[in-house]
């Protein structure tokens, strides 16, 4: 089986390393503007990014990410698998996962009977 590297995982992982560390050192109050720094430039993001992510585990007690922008979409190793198999094939992807009973659900929302594909396209990129 052929495995997909997804640059978005690669960006959560890096979040909740650098989340991780930066407070393992703030917990005894070690935590400096240059550590944030060093680890925003490590992880190619802006220092205020940074920032960002340790004000949300701070509140939230938990360096993982637990909500989705934008409403969004996660892939799970499953359905990069599936993926793979189905040759990159997004349409087909969504075509294969579509659940019939979510329709009227979804038309509600305004994603009408295609379900939400640019929000699959959006995980993807």
């Amino acid at each position: 089986m052929n495995s997909i590297v997804s640059p978005s995982r690669d960006r959560v992982l890096a979040r909740q390393v650098v989340v991780r560390r930066l407070l393992a050192l703030d917990e005894p109050g070690k935590l400096a503007s240059v550590h944030v720094r060093i680890a925003a430039d490590t992880a190619g993001v802006c220092v205020r990014t940074v920032w960002r992510w340790l004000a949300v585990a701070r509140a939230s007690g938990c360096a993982e990410t637990t909500s989705l922008r934008r409403g969004g979409f996660a892939f799970t190793n499953e359905l990069w698998a599936q993926l793979s198999d189905l040759g990159g094939n997004v349409a087909a992807l969504h075509r294969q996962l579509h659940v019939p009973y979510m329709a009227p659900a979804m038309s509600e929302i305004g994603l009408g009977r295609g379900g939400g594909f640019p929000v699959w396209g959006r995980a993807l990129a």
